[in-house]
């Protein structure tokens, strides 16, 4: 849930096929409003850019970036962090 990109998680147990056994069942539902993300100005490399937040998190998608306060807030420092690193010390709009 931290991660911002679902509504709900959770799970359930049930029987297995022996006594002896149970089964967990995750139950996880995404975050519906998701926009594609353009990055714009930002004197860095659009590549660099798109493989920095691909590293850092497995779920990033310029296609579809749920639009959650988590997620701005994550994305947001870690472009910081990047432009830093770069020598483009300008603060993010969003």
């Amino acid at each position: 849930m931290a991660c911002g990109a679902f509504e709900t998680v959770g799970y359930k147990f049930v029987a297995g096929t022996t006594a002896k056994r149970l089964c967990r069942h995750f139950q996880v539902t995404e975050v519906e409003q998701v926009y594609p993300v353009i990055f714009e100005e930002l004197r860095v490399s659009q590549k660099d850019l798109e493989a920095v937040l691909g590293a850092k998190d497995p779920l990033f998608s310029m296609a579809k970036m749920p639009a959650t306060q988590p997620v701005l807030e994550r994305y947001v420092k870690w472009i910081q962090e990047f432009l830093a690193s770069k020598g483009v010390p300008e603060k993010i709009l969003r």
